[in-house]
């Protein structure tokens, strides 16, 4: 861990209980990692439905708030059929 905050990675792989339970909380300590996020990509995104997709919206808020800059979401999924509009919502 100390490794990754001393030399944030181009690429992290996460989910977002993740974020919520351990990179979120301590924002501060992890601000040279947040610091270098541009990008965040979503897959599996047909199951951010209901109350845990409301979830992961409010964590995805807390991550682009915390990181202080604008970030680029991709959504992908390969069982959706409405992919535009299912992002949206």
């Amino acid at each position: 861990r100390r490794d990754i905050l001393e030399s944030p990675p181009s690429i992290v792989l996460t989910n977002p209980d993740m974020l919520h339970y351990t990179i979120l909380p301590s924002g501060a300590h992890h601000q040279s990692l947040l610091a270098s996020v541009r990008i965040v990509v979503v897959d599996e995104a047909h199951v951010y439905v209901g109350a845990f997709g409301a979830h992961v919206a409010c964590v995805l808020r807390r991550l682009r708030r915390l990181c202080r800059q604008d970030l680029v979401f991709f959504c992908a999924s390969a069982t959706i059929a409405n992919p535009l509009e299912h992002a949206r919502a």
